[in-house]
């Protein structure tokens, strides 16, 4: 109560007081806005490529597994195959239900076994065990790999250093 009998006795009987902004008060907080909203599209096109790196390899660890299930369900191996930027099931597997990953134009995704060399295809066998292979997938600066396990068929998604 004190406060507002100081504020109220700091005006003079008769004085006008406008409260608010003034112009240029308002134009440098829209310039900061301004500079601010700028700075989002620099932002998100370094974040992007991280991003699609990290779903890409997401999606090729759901389509690893979703192959172990369906070759242990049909009692026999698997083919996955690399194909014009998609990891599709052999198309000789004309019942297979599982869904090829496809990935950006920029994204860049290898697989190779386990010595290292190119590799078309990962085999995934009813067992669990697959041929052993490794994932590279590439954005830009962005890395990340997908190992699967040749003697148990064990998915581990990891960045690269």
């Amino acid at each position: 109560m004190r406060a507002m009998w100081a504020i109220g006795n700091a005006f003079r009987a008769g004085e006008q007081h406008a409260w608010g902004f003034t112009l240029l008060e308002l134009i440098v907080v829209l310039a900061i806005v301004a500079l601010m909203a700028g700075m989002v599209p620099l932002a998100l096109g370094r974040a992007l490529p991280g991003r699609r790196v990290a779903a890409t390899a997401e999606r090729l660890v759901a389509l690893v597994d979703e192959a172990q299930a369906e070759s242990e369900a049909r009692g026999r191996p698997l083919r996955l195959k690399l194909v014009d930027r998609t990891l599709i099931a052999d198309p000789s597997e004309a019942r297979s239900a599982l869904q090829p990953v496809s990935w950006a134009d920029s994204t860049k995704v290898t697989l190779t076994d386990g010595l290292g060399r190119a590799t078309p295809a990962l085999v995934v066998y009813p067992d669990g065990s697959t041929d052993g292979a490794q994932f590279q997938v590439v954005d830009g600066s962005h890395q990340a790999r997908v190992q699967v396990s040749a003697l148990t068929g064990r998915i581990t998604r990891g960045r690269v250093p």
